[in-house]
């Protein structure tokens, strides 16, 4: 018999099934069980708000089983999510947990964008150095967010440093905060 993970991932790819236990446990309730009649849902939420998915869990009396489908997870859009197990038993309602999740593209589409945030970065930044971005604008506001752009000395250190960002991950190295003028911008490679 296969042991099932013991916490929902950090990490899942759309397209794939996945299951995880949750064993009871003691909140401000008291011990919540579901031999007590307490049911359990994994609640999904992408951060944007565009995306969600509600799994209601199984149980054999001693711990729940929440199972997401591969076809369920299909549907979800790549990016960061947020999640709770929330138990609920006669109008009572608690969260057990919580955290965070990555959304991966899935990799059976061909057509699947699997470029890194760095990757994806260093494109843009590319076509500004190539010229091929219409503007010479330093700053500007939409909708009351400030917007700004770089000049060409500006672009090629970020240049230089997304490239060295993504010889790094492509080496297998480890992602980290990318320093942009007095910005810091942290890697996200799904977003």
């Amino acid at each position: 018999m296969t042991t099932l993970p013991t916490y929902p991932p950090a990490t899942l790819e759309a397209g794939t099934t996945v299951t995880f236990t949750q064993a009871p446990i003691t909140t401000a309730l008291g011990v919540v069980s579901p031999a007590d009649g307490w049911a359990l849902t994994w609640l999904l939420r992408k951060t944007d708000g565009s995306d969600d998915v509600d799994v209601a869990a199984t149980d054999d009396g001693a711990r729940w089983t929440v199972a997401l489908s591969a076809t369920a997870s299909a549907a979800l859009s790549p990016g960061s999510y947020r999640w709770a197990l929330r138990a609920s038993l006669s109008g009572q309602v608690t969260t057990l947990t919580s955290g965070t999740c990555t959304v991966t593209p899935d990799l059976s589409e061909v057509d699947a964008d699997v470029r890194t945030w760095e990757e994806r970065t260093l494109e843009v930044v590319e076509a500004a150095l190539a010229g091929t971005i219409e503007g010479e604008m330093k700053m500007y506001m939409i909708a009351g967010r400030q917007v700004m752009t770089y000049g060409p000395d500006e672009l090629m250190r970020l240049r230089d440093r997304l490239q060295a960002a993504v010889n790094i991950a492509r080496r297998g190295g480890v992602r980290a905060t990318l320093t942009v003028g007095a910005f810091a911008v942290r890697s996200d490679p799904w977003a």
